[in-house]
């Protein structure tokens, strides 16, 4: 018995298609990102200039970890108040976006208490930490000289990026410079001192190795007791956490994979409405059924009445799509079968073939049908 004909609704070989130009879609954008990192020669940034999370040129990231090098109990304070810093420690402020009032207090209690702090930038406004402060200007001068390099790991010769300096050092005594152009003045109060930096950025990641602004930076740092603490003074030093720390490349590029993911499961979904089934069984292919049609008429003993059998449900096959049964040949020409044949199905011409009306019979419901799943008719 000949296997029955099935034919797949849906198209399976359209969705794999999708899926394919999708998959081809993440992995170019994949592939434009890692070319991307790696052509890229720039220093990722997080946080504000001067911010210890900062890796970036104008952080001090690298500050934290070469202190962290030389056994420095290392850490970072992101509020200021009377419980955040302790007198056994160095308290660190690099190039903070504004020193309110009340912090300023905080500072001024922990060094009269005995603690050592140190501010550096010459945008920042120290008028609150001394009486008398340093007054500060904008000239250039890169390099400058330690006198008592003994005090700084024997660091001699320091490097900036020539921001500026201390022309008036008020309260406080130059350590490097002198009165009228100095890079440091420190000033003591009560128990403890400050030291005023005018160019924080021999710290900055971009030029704490060079000359000996490493050596210098952590002098510096040790006030006996190795304890440290960089104090940030604005919310944006946070670095990023989850989502948000990922490189822009790979946001855009796990954005492109996810609506990726989402047309797939479009594609492949359920659509709204009644349930579709899967596959749907067909008549026998149209070869088979006309030999055993045939074959059938062949072997009656009325092989007319059979034929008068098949003529009636061929005619109200015609009906039911509303085509005229006396025009032969368009009837033939719609279904794609033999006007002779047809004719000997319709009784126009003598059943001498018991084959000819089995295959326009065939023809016809073949065709009929095909119109009737796919919603076609003559109209």
């Amino acid at each position: 018995m000949a296997e029955t004909t099935r034919i797949r609704i849906g198209t399976p070989t359209a969705r794999k298609g999708i899926f394919a130009a999708l998959v081809l879609i993440v992995g170019f954008t994949l592939i434009v990102e890692f070319l991307g990192a790696a052509t890229d020669d720039t220093r990722p940034s997080q946080g504000r200039r001067g911010s210890s999370y900062n890796a970036g040129d104008d952080g001090t990231r690298a500050y934290i970890e070469l202190l962290d090098r030389y056994d420095f109990n290392v850490r970072r304070a992101r509020t200021l108040d009377e419980n955040t810093i302790k007198t056994n420690e160095t308290a660190i402020v690099i190039d903070p976006v504004e020193l309110r009032r009340s912090e300023a207090e905080v500072l001024q209690n922990f060094v009269r208490s005995g603690g050592h702090l140190i501010i550096g930038g010459g945008y920042v406004d120290v008028s609150n930490l001394s009486s008398q402060p340093p007054q500060w200007q904008s000239e250039r001068r890169e390099n400058w000289t330690v006198s008592t390099p003994n005090e700084f790991n024997d660091a001699q010769r320091l490097l900036t990026a020539s921001e500026g300096y201390w022309v008036q050092p008020g309260n406080a005594t130059p350590i490097v410079g002198d009165e009228n152009a100095a890079l440091l003045v420190r000033e003591t109060l009560g128990a403890g001192s400050i030291d005023f930096v005018a160019d924080a950025t021999l710290f900055n990641n971009a030029l704490i190795a060079e000359a000996d602004n490493a050596a210098f930076a952590v002098g510096m740092a040790d006030n006996g007791t190795r304890n440290v603490v960089f104090v940030e003074l604005d919310g944006s030093a946070e670095p990023a956490q989850g989502f948000s720390a990922l490189p822009n490349r790979w946001k855009l590029a796990i954005l492109v994979f996810v609506l990726a993911a989402a047309l797939f499961a479009w594609s492949t979904a359920q659509r709204f409405g009644p349930p579709e089934a899967r596959e749907r069984e067909l008549a026998p292919a149209r070869g088979e059924y006309i030999e055993a049609m045939g074959a059938a008429l062949a072997r009656s003993k009325d092989m007319e009445s059979n034929r008068g059998a098949l003529c009636e449900k061929t005619l109200r096959t015609l009906r039911r799509d509303r085509i005229d049964a006396d025009e032969v040949s368009e009837i033939a020409l719609l279904h794609h079968c033999d006007a002779h044949d047809l004719s000997v199905l319709l009784g126009h011409a003598p059943a001498t073939d018991a084959f000819a009306a089995a295959r326009a019979f065939a023809a016809i419901q073949t065709t009929s049908n095909l119109m009737q799943s796919t919603g076609k008719d003559r109209s």
